[in-house]
């Protein structure tokens, strides 16, 4: 978050003006929400703090800033988009229904990179267990009407991976 968090080291009071942009889903009353200014009625920087880290823990912002000018703090929020559908393509190993039992992806919820790259990695893993060492799985995203995407794992699985022959080297005691 370093670098995200551009405010001055004088509090501002809560009553003080928060001005939200750059939002398009979500209403502004639920973006102040998440400032709670601290004991005495002022927003810290690590209420801000606080703040910024709880909108992204949320999963519905891909990007935050926040800057103070005199005793306004503004808050510009770039909103994650809406999932309109999660799709499989290439997967012939695993079916679409186990790979969405896999997924923490889902439809009409907020798009998180970090999710999708920890779904990748499940996938990944599933491949694994079924002798697909050469799995390759890249996700993309299609842009749909009013900021809704289409998720799709392109997965390639590649062949097979087995074992022809064990050998036993050094051994003295058996043969």
């Amino acid at each position: 978050l370093a670098g995200l968090l551009c405010a001055s080291m004088t509090p501002a009071r809560a009553d003080e003006a928060l001005i939200i942009d750059g939002n398009h889903r979500i209403g502004a009353d639920s973006i102040k929400s998440y400032f709670q200014a601290s004991a005495g009625g002022h927003f810290t920087d690590a209420d801000v703090d606080a703040a910024v880290k709880a909108m992204y823990a949320s999963g519905e912002f891909s990007d935050v800033t926040t800057a103070r000018q005199g005793s306004v703090l503004h808050v510009h929020v770039g909103e994650n988009p809406i999932i309109a559908r999660v799709a499989f393509e290439g997967n012939k190993k695993i079916t679409d229904k186990q790979a969405t039992s896999m997924v923490q992806s889902r439809q009409d919820e907020p798009l998180s990179r970090p999710v999708v790259q920890e779904d990748v990695q499940k996938l990944i893993e599933a491949y694994y267990r079924t002798g697909h060492f050469n799995v390759t799985i890249v996700p993309k995203t299609i842009a749909g009407k009013d900021g809704r995407v289409s998720l799709v794992f392109d997965i390639k699985e590649g062949a097979r991976t087995g074992i022809k022959r064990i050998e036993f080297a050094g051994n003295k005691a058996f043969t």
